[in-house]
């Protein structure tokens, strides 16, 4: 869970907390939940060309990211698009 006990939802916007122990998802990177993995974490994606298009997949801990805004629906992505980005 992150902050004041939210849990991220699938299409919400999120910000990656200053100094997250990441090297691409830190220091105010910004991204969307795109599923949950095991363990508590989530999946966020970037799109590197700003088309909005997932280019990216990561796999994260919810706790060094804040709530930028609530779900999106451009968020529901199938499963085989999440592993796509992840590769």
């Amino acid at each position: 869970m992150s902050e004041a006990g939210y849990k991220f939802q699938v299409g919400d916007r999120v910000r990656a907390k200053q100094h997250a122990p990441y090297i691409i998802t830190t220091d105010g990177w910004e991204g969307y939940v795109v599923g949950e993995e095991l363990w508590d974490r989530i999946i966020v994606w970037d799109s590197e060309d700003g088309s909005g298009t997932p280019v990216k997949g990561y796999i994260v801990s919810p706790e060094y990211f804040e709530l930028i805004s609530e779900s999106h629906p451009l968020a529901e992505i199938s499963d085989s698009d999440i592993m796509n980005f992840l590769a």
